[in-house]
């Protein structure tokens, strides 16, 4: 339908890309480029970063779950109070993603 591609660009520019005239969007290289800009943290340097943040955050109750690759869970990140006040705040505004890639 007419305007759809406007409407609905998450869907229609890849799964109706012809259409919409969006071929190239479906190559999720030209679709999602990577950043070209400096790392946020140097090469060689990510343990450290981890380990910094196991170590400064202990109120947060951080469990090192792997170390290679490294996998932190943060066990009291964040209050019951505080899940409560973010899903009611999103309440009957969560719908299904159609985006892909």
């Amino acid at each position: 339908t007419a305007g759809e591609c406007e409407k609905n660009p998450a869907f229609m520019t890849t799964k109706c890309a012809k259409s919409c005239g969006t071929c190239d969007k479906l190559d999720f290289r030209k679709r999602c480029p990577m950043p070209t800009g400096e790392p946020a943290v140097p090469p060689g340097f990510m343990g450290e970063t981890f380990e910094r943040a196991v170590s400064l955050f202990a109120e947060f109750e951080p469990q090192v779950l792997s170390a290679d690759p490294w996998v932190i869970s943060f066990e009291n990140f964040i209050s019951a109070d505080e899940i409560a006040a973010l899903l009611k705040h999103g309440e009957g505004r969560f719908e299904r993603s159609t985006a892909s890639g």
